[in-house]
């Protein structure tokens, strides 16, 4: 059986991709369970619908939903405070380090999921079997 030369790329950019979501999610459910009452403590003056998921759903989903979630108000601060979801002052109390984490978790994840929908259109468009 020979394998061509963009099927072993489709393949090996797959894996990449996957192994990227695998590990982005990883990282996302620590910091959900290590670090989640702090995330949510920041954000006490903003809207609760930030922070709700982490009170409704005490599990595996409530706690990426709250770090997915912040992750997204940190790397867009201007879109939530035009829309009045966050306080200017939640957002400068937030410590650096845990932004900087958040922000290239946020622009991983979005790199990932832009990932796999090009391997979703190489496949629809018929460019690998």
């Amino acid at each position: 059986m020979n394998i061509s030369v963009a099927d072993a790329l489709f393949l090996a950019s797959g894996l990449i991709i996957f192994g990227g979501a695998l590990v982005v999610f990883g990282i996302a459910l620590h910091l959900g369970y290590t670090k989640g009452d702090v995330l949510s403590e920041y954000f006490q003056n903003s809207s609760p619908l930030i922070t709700v998921s982490a009170r409704i759903d005490k599990g595996l989903r409530g706690k990426t939903r709250l770090v997915y979630s912040i992750s997204s108000v940190v790397t867009f601060p201007r879109f939530f405070l035009k829309r009045g979801m966050v306080t200017a002052e939640d957002l400068d109390r937030f410590p650096h380090d845990l932004r900087r984490k958040l922000v290239v978790l946020q622009w991983t994840l979005l790199g990932v999921l832009t990932g796999m929908v090009l391997l979703g259109l190489i496949v629809m468009l018929g460019i690998v079997r």
